[in-house]
């Protein structure tokens, strides 16, 4: 299966009769959009859509809109809201839809996207050249690729000279997906290795092992002679859950914590209850400490002045804090984070 680049990719799509009748056009602002629009003329709505779009914006709006497989995902969350205003009794017409794609237009971020558009369209047109690499590779930039993403489509070109850019784009997807199986592999044989050497470990996402307990990460920190990733996080917490499908889940990452760290994930809302004579009584928090996960919350409270989740400490292998960070969707901020012990 082929995997999507890490940048936004769009199809080129080239309208000759783009725009509509001006007649045309200010009827359908004029339309009204009815809980009946969602449920019952869905395909006709759609196509409104677009001749509102065509009407109102321009290609490379049509395209950003749109997606890349015609389904809007970049504005999907936006109409859903839209469709729940539209089922109100209040009159919504194509006028009101209108507005909200402009509103999406004047996000900085939107600014970016049309960068990278116009970008691909350009190179969607040319024939792939290393003579040519000099401009072709500001274009890739304006994309967003960077590093070895660049270096990888510099190999590929050389290889396939003059090929369309379409065809480029096609291979590099089907390099990523090779690279990825790979690494896949090699990760899961890395883990299963270490988990015959550390019974004692689980899987807290596929890929990266995890001690559930603090006095065994300190433990084995001083056996393996690695610093301990503290991870306080907890089975209800929302950005726990995105930033271990975002960053945890990276091979990369994974790979650097299983080679050079001891990862131990705290659950601070963990029900299992405490051995009997594990149970104690905290000032801190004022009750009776019963369960892990209030053991966990009242250590991380205690030693770490904090009760927010996630968050990650970075020890040494005598328990002293070297650093902290909380939540980040930045993978390169995370990376610089945890290679902290390396200075």
């Amino acid at each position: 299966m082929r995997i999507q680049f890490n940048i936004i990719c769009f199809l080129f799509i080239s309208f000759s009769l783009f725009g509509q009748n001006n007649k045309e056009c200010k009827q359908l602002l004029k339309k009204e959009i009815t809980s009946t629009t969602f449920s019952e003329n869905i395909d006709e709505f759609l196509l409104d859509i677009q001749t509102l779009i065509k009407c109102e914006f321009d290609e490379i709006d049509l395209q950003i809109f749109m997606g890349p497989k015609g389904d809007m995902s970049f504005i999907a969350s936006s109409l859903v809201q839209f469709a729940g205003e539209s089922t109100k009794n209040e009159v919504y017409t194509f006028e009101n839809l209108k507005e909200t794609l402009q509103s999406i237009k004047s996000n900085p971020e939107y600014s970016k996207v049309v960068r990278i558009v116009k970008a691909q369209n350009t190179l969607i047109q040319k024939n792939a050249s290393i003579k040519n690499w000099n401009k072709d590779e500001k274009l890739l930039k304006d994309m967003g690729l960077v590093g070895s993403q660049l270096n990888d489509f510099h190999t590929i070109i050389k290889a396939n000279e003059n090929k369309p850019y379409s065809e480029i784009f096609i291979i590099y997807s089907d390099t990523l997906n090779a690279r990825t199986e790979r690494q896949i592999t090699e990760s899961q044989e890395k883990v299963n290795e270490l988990k015959k050497k550390n019974p004692d470990s689980d899987e807290w996402v596929k890929g990266l092992l995890s001690y559930n307990n603090y006095e065994l990460g300190i433990k084995k920190s001083k056996e393996l002679n690695k610093p301990i990733l503290l991870y306080f996080n907890g089975y209800a917490c929302v950005n726990a859950r995105k930033i271990e499908e975002n960053i945890l889940s990276e091979y990369e990452i994974q790979d650097y914590i299983n080679t050079n760290l001891v990862f131990v994930s705290l659950l601070v809302d963990d029900r299992k209850e405490l051995e009997e004579n594990q149970k104690f009584y905290s000032k801190t928090l004022e009750k009776d400490i019963k369960t892990i996960g209030q053991k966990n919350m009242e250590f991380q409270i205690n030693e770490y002045k904090a009760n927010s989740q996630p968050l990650f400490v970075l020890l040494d292998i005598y328990g002293n804090e070297i650093s902290r960070i909380g939540y980040t969707r930045d993978i390169n901020e995370f990376s610089d984070f945890i290679k902290q012990t390396e200075k």
